[in-house]
């Protein structure tokens, strides 16, 4: 699915796809291989979708984009979110990330590392 995205007006490539992707794609999860090695590959899959939802090239916002998805699933895998200090997301300017796009990130990727981790 993810493949298809090169393919797609790049008017459609927004972070609400983006978001989409992430929620609905199911989890890269091989019975053969370590868990921490699927949240692994969940945070790379993650980082793709974001690359290939942008436009031409990855912005500053992009980036925040995918430090806020990886850390999240780091987070919550490891079962660090009630300890770990959740600030408001603001996006770095000229984002084409709004704050809530930024927070269902969040929790796109707090979720993902839960069942990565209830997968165990």
């Amino acid at each position: 699915m993810v493949s298809i995205l090169r393919w797609l007006p790049e008017r459609w490539r927004t972070p609400r796809l983006c978001l989409w992707l992430l929620a609905n794609c199911p989890l890269p999860i091989d019975q053969y291989l370590p868990s921490v090695v699927w949240a692994q590959r969940c945070v790379l899959r993650g980082n793709t979708i974001i690359e290939r939802c942008a436009s031409n090239e990855i912005t500053p916002g992009d980036v925040q984009a995918k430090n806020i998805y990886g850390s999240s699933v780091a987070l919550s895998y490891y079962d660090l979110v009630e300890i770990s200090s959740m600030s408001p997301l603001c996006p770095v300017g000229n984002s084409k990330w709004t704050s809530d796009q930024l927070e269902s990130l969040r929790h796109i990727g707090i979720k993902h590392g839960a069942d990565l981790r209830g997968s165990c």
